[in-house]
């Protein structure tokens, strides 16, 4: 699939961390992990046997492949036991790698005050990688059965539907599915106010998979019930007609 022109309808609008001066780096052993754990995760993807399904019940991943679920306990057991150093890393250093390490191991620590603030802070990193893996840790804190021990702020991810990078978008919108599910009135009310056109452009995607999440939020800003949305929102024709419920309710 090829994505052309993300950019081009509704720009980017929102503000990224400053660039990492430090030179603090993580310690070999992890990065070690972490280059095993990738190299594990590449082969099982390529074997095409579906052994990457991951149970996000804990509030962390945990492959159904064995080898894998074995490295990403170890990740685990070194986040808990390391977290101080990790938050440190995320923020300051110069080392993009070392960043999106330490933020994806900081998904793995304990959930808490400091993992939400580190990784609410590194979805506006600079790095697409390390936004991407915080924004992708978040999603499976918030639903997981353990779910978040304080909310998850919704700002940030608001505001990245309008870039135009895809993964900032895809994982923002599936974060957003999961916090708009209460109809909470200050998220959707951002979300109508700041970017409803990147979010219509995403729900028009020509692909059902991509586009369902900003179908669902389409809908749920529209006020659209939960029974209509999980029936329609597959049909393209969706779109227009929250679009209709939006323009119907709200002052334009």
């Amino acid at each position: 699939m090829v994505y052309i022109g993300l950019g081009e309808g509704s720009g980017s609008r929102f503000q990224l961390n400053p660039e990492p001066t430090d030179l603090r780096e993580l310690h070999d052993d992890l990065l070690l992990l972490y280059d095993r754990f990738e190299e594990a995760v590449r082969q099982a993807v390529t074997s095409g046997k579906g052994l990457v399904v991951e149970d996000t019940s804990r509030g962390y991943s945990l492959a159904k492949d064995p080898g894998i679920r074995a490295l990403q306990q170890r990740i685990r057991e070194y986040a808990l036991r390391n977290s101080a150093h990790l938050l440190e890393v995320s923020r300051t250093s110069s080392n993009a790698r070392h960043r999106a390490v330490a933020i994806d191991a900081i998904g793995y620590a304990k959930h808490d005050v400091d993992q939400i603030k580190a990784l609410t802070h590194g979805t506006l990193d600079p790095d697409p990688t390390v936004r991407n893996n915080a924004i992708r840790a978040l999603g499976v804190i918030a639903s997981s059965q353990v779910g978040p021990k304080v909310p998850i702020p919704y700002d940030s991810f608001v505001d990245l539907l309008s870039s135009d990078t895809w993964h900032d978008r895809n994982k923002s919108l599936a974060l957003l599915g999961k916090l708009t599910e209460g109809r909470d009135s200050g998220v959707l009310s951002a979300i109508l106010q700041r970017s409803l056109i990147p979010l219509v452009e995403c729900a028009r995607w020509s692909w059902s998979g991509h586009a369902h999440w900003p179908r669902v939020i389409l809908g749920r800003v529209g006020g659209i019930d939960e029974a209509t949305i999980a029936a329609k929102a597959r049909d393209p024709e969706f779109v227009d007609d929250a679009l209709e419920e939006i323009y119907r309710s709200h002052a334009f």
